[in-house]
Parts: structure tokens; sequence; C-alpha cells
């Protein structure tokens, strides 16, 4: 199994109907966890989601959660390369808002 960190930083003032995306590649194919790190200070101002080609994962994933987690995942992606998509919006006009996410593989 193999652990990787994403930090993922939705800049202020982006509107859900024009979401921040990020697409990072990992290593495996197998995802069998996600973990979401929300660092204090978003007060439900920032959402995020995260999918694969083919897949939701994870949806509404609110600042306002301290920590999100998938529980057991048995997603297989097709590739490679292998990609997964962090899409988010962020309705707070003075600051951007950070996800940490976390992806476990086999």
């Amino acid at each position: 199994m193999a652990f990787k960190s994403y930090e993922f930083t939705i800049p202020k003032t982006t509107a859900q109907l024009r979401p921040y995306t990020q697409t990072v590649n990992i290593a495996r194919s197998f995802i069998t966890s996600i973990n979401v790190e929300i660092p204090p200070g978003h007060k439900g101002l920032a959402v995020m989601n995260i999918r694969a080609p083919g897949f939701e994962l994870m949806t509404g994933v609110r600042g306002d959660d301290q920590s999100k987690n998938s529980g057991p995942l048995s997603v297989q992606l097709d590739g490679p390369p292998y990609n997964v998509i962090f899409e988010g919006w962020n309705s707070d006009s003075f600051f951007p808002h950070t996800f940490i996410i976390e992806i476990q593989t086999r």
C-alpha cells in the first residue's frame, strides 16, 4: 500500500459555477481510501469534490468539517495515466483555502 498527500488550494472568490480544478497523477490504479484534512479558518466558505474519470469518489467536502474520510474504497482506475481530479469553490472574498488530501493506493 502507498500513501500520497496533496494540497489543494482554492483561490478566493471562486464561483461554484466555475470551480477551480487540479488533476493529479497517482502511481497505482487501485484506490483503497481517501482522507481530507481541513485546516482551521474555512468556516464553511470552501467546498470540494474528488473524482476520477467515471467515478465520484467524495462529494461535498465542506470547509466547516475538520476532516472527512471516504471509508474503505475499492476503485480500479482506467489508465495509465491514473488521474484524480480535485474540484472546488470558495465564497471567501479575502482568503484562499487549502484542503489536504491523502490517497491510499495499492
